[in-house]
């Protein structure tokens, strides 16, 4: 029963690879930002090294060196692109995706730091802390990492799963089945985020609910088996304990 948790997590340490290069910024005022970085225990240092996708330059040859993984020459060129003059944001940001790639995890997490520092309403640089912590597989860090995004961006589909996941691998149920709910209110057809729900229903003894939750997973996906096997323990006629109460 607790195979469902496993899935989601090395699931949700793949989604980096899809991140915007250069992100949005948010109205949210600097009292309630801060630096993101700093709320989850990064030191922050001026940023001394690489950068992030551009299309021509040094980033060129820093991007075509990754596809080749070629780790220290990619940030070699990334160094060589701020020494230039180059957006010190994009440096850093790209810099800690390189370092994460090459698992050097505390060096990606101060280069996803130094991002944070120069543009503190950006998502992606916390999305990288996030992606850090999970590498390190730090639960007490994925959460706070998760909770610097959510301060950010409330109803991000990526922290919201890692704080349920979070939540869940420490039998915070209550916690796991509050951050599912609130993934199904934005996304109320996603199957692991219902999953999640329903086996923290179970935990928190809401057998009623959970039951719920995974007979409209088996409603439409009939094989999913995080939801069959809640099934099975909650009906008696498929071997469960039968009781709901």
């Amino acid at each position: 029963m607790f195979r469902f948790l496993a899935t989601l997590l090395a699931g949700a340490a793949l989604a980096l690879a899809g991140q915007t290069l250069f992100p949005a910024l948010l109205p949210h005022s600097p009292a309630v930002v801060k630096s993101a970085a700093a709320a989850i225990g990064v030191k922050e240092k001026p940023p001394v090294v690489p950068s992030n996708y551009v299309l021509s330059g040094p980033l060129s040859a820093s991007i075509q060196a990754e596809t080749n993984k070629k780790y220290e020459e990619a940030l070699k060129e990334v160094a060589a692109y701020q020494k230039s003059g180059g957006d010190a944001f994009v440096a850093s940001l790209r810099a800690g995706w390189l370092y994460y790639l090459k698992g050097a995890y505390p060096e990606a997490e101060q280069s996803y730091a130094n991002a944070n520092r120069v543009q503190p309403l950006a998502i992606n640089p916390v999305l990288g802390l996030l992606t850090v912590a999970e590498a390190m597989k730090d639960g007490k860090r994925i959460q706070r990492a998760a909770e610097a995004v959510l301060k950010l961006e409330p109803s991000n589909y990526r922290a919201n799963m890692a704080v349920g996941g979070s939540c869940y691998a420490s039998r915070d149920y209550r916690g796991a089945a509050f951050a599912y709910r609130r993934i199904l209110t934005s996304y109320p057809d996603d199957v692991d985020a219902r999953s999640g729900l329903a086996w923290a229903d179970y935990f928190t003894g809401d057998k009623l609910d959970a039951l719920s939750q995974f007979q409209k997973i088996l409603s439409i996906y009939p094989d999913y088996p995080h939801a069959r096997e809640g099934y099975k323990l909650l009906t008696p006629l498929n071997g469960g304990a039968g009781s709901l109460r």
